[in-house]
């Protein structure tokens, strides 16, 4: 929760520079009437390891030879696209957010005998066993926003975002066959500001941005599992929680001339109380057929590169 608060911090402080006295260049007014912007920007993003969840351990000695911090993932490309329509001091604004397709896999020969690390643990090894596992995570998320032209430099704006975090982890080893799958699908209210802290006073200049926007999710998460093989059982478990997700964005660009430029930045997505896949395997009883969805951070971060149109 403490980056939730420094980026609430954040947004405050643009809203005080509203009434703070100001130096920078102006843009050009725009155009009477309705005017248009597109932007769209791809992602070379990483994401946060899941905490390190006791997934495997040795029967004899119980001790954890797989765990959820295991997993490397890979940087993999999204997307951020925005279309925005302009009239005087308002615009409405449609975003979509993410794309990524993060993934990664293990294998090895496991301990001579081994269980889940559920309640209670089941047996799932046996002399020389290997294994493979596999975590599978996909993020994807759309705005709709309205936009307050406070200042030629500076936007506030309020909207709704909707998100959607689905991933899976599987696990195969001596015939038998196991699948941990999360769902996080929340919709919800969502303020930010974006400024134009450096302005290029005529085309041909550099610029610098900075955005920040917060929103509270209403969401629903779904965990479900499925063992086949020498045993078979199925089962899962929901709850409803809302999840305050933060956004934190710096451009940097070369405006070409007054209706196009080029960009390049950093942006960060932090989640608070996801599902994650692998973090449920302490918290499912395969006696029962149930899960006590388990909820941890996500940060996803990394660099952007892309261009803008207006007209």
């Amino acid at each position: 929760m403490r980056t939730f608060h420094v980026a609430a911090l954040a947004v405050a402080a643009g809203a005080f520079w509203l009434a703070a006295p100001t130096a920078h260049a102006a843009e050009p007014s725009p155009a009477p009437g309705w005017t248009w912007e597109i932007s769209v920007d791809g992602i070379y993003a990483e994401r946060s390891k899941t905490p390190g969840t006791v997934i495997g351990r040795d029967v004899g000695l119980l001790n954890p030879f797989i765990q959820a911090d295991d997993f490397d993932f890979d940087g993999e490309f999204g997307g951020d696209a925005r279309l925005r329509l302009r009239h005087d001091a308002l615009a409405f604004e449609a975003r979509y957010f993410g794309g990524f397709d993060f993934g990664s896999a293990i294998g090895g020969d496991a301990p001579l005998d081994w269980f889940f690390a559920g309640d209670p643990g089941i047996p799932f090894g046996g002399p020389l066993a290997t294994f493979t596992a596999s975590y599978d995570s996909r993020i994807h998320s759309a705005e709709a926003n309205v936009r307050w032209y406070t200042h030629p430099q500076f936007i506030v704006f309020a909207g709704v975002r909707w998100l959607e975090l689905k991933e899976s982890f599987g696990l195969q080893s001596i015939g038998v066959d196991f699948l941990m799958q999360t769902k996080n699908r929340g919709f919800g209210p969502q303020i930010g500001f974006d400024w134009r802290a450096v302005a290029p006073s005529q085309a041909g200049g550099f610029f610098l941005d900075l955005d920040a926007r917060l929103a509270v999710l209403f969401a629903d998460q779904d965990a479900a599992f499925r063992v086949t093989g020498g045993w078979n059982f199925t089962g899962g478990g929901g709850t409803g929680r809302n999840i305050p997700a933060a956004e934190l964005g710096v451009t940097v660009g070369w405006q070409v001339n007054p209706n196009a430029e080029w960009r390049l930045g950093y942006r960060a997505l932090y989640l608070d109380r996801v599902a994650l896949a692998p973090a449920q395997m302490e918290s499912f009883d395969f006696s029962d057929g149930t899960v006590n969805v388990a909820h941890n951070d996500l940060w996803i971060h990394g660099v952007t590169f892309g261009f803008a149109l207006r007209h």
